[in-house]
């Protein structure tokens, strides 16, 4: 990080800092404040770190279930998360699944028909009237 001598806080606002810079072009892209990338990199950051110190103490579950499900969590958010995320690196070269430009989303392993019953039953069951029953846009292309 460019420093040896660092505190744990001041490395953890580097990253911030580094991770605000890549969030804010895509958010500025799609018609976002690009105030909002520091409260989402500030997010994002603390999530890891979080669950990383937390870790530490216990090693369990495994440091690849852990990365899966952190990524899950922020890639999909609460109302989305997947039962069984894998890290696209863990998938190996497997037929008839999809690489995403994006190595830290993880994987989709239900079909489309599938994935769309399933929100469908999600947006139901929370009674969101404020959402369509479609539910959020799964891009099978790897765009964010």
């Amino acid at each position: 990080m460019g420093s040896a001598s660092g505190s744990f806080a001041s490395i953890l606002n580097d990253i911030v800092t580094r991770v605000e810079d890549l969030l804010a072009p895509p958010l500025i892209r799609r018609g976002y404040d690009a105030t909002i990338a520091g409260v989402y990199s500030q997010a994002l950051v603390g999530l890891v770190a979080s669950a990383g110190l937390a870790w530490l103490d216990t090693r369990k579950p495994d440091k690849r279930r852990v990365a899966a499900e952190l990524v899950n969590l922020a890639w999909n958010g609460l109302a989305s998360i997947e039962h069984k995320p894998t890290l696209i690196t863990d998938r190996g070269a497997v037929p008839g699944k999809r690489r995403h430009t994006n190595k830290l989303r993880p994987t989709r392993t239900a079909s489309k028909g599938a994935t769309a019953a399933a929100r469908k039953r999600a947006a139901k069951s929370s009674h969101a009237s404020s959402e369509d029953d479609s539910g959020p846009v799964d891009r099978a292309d790897g765009q964010d």
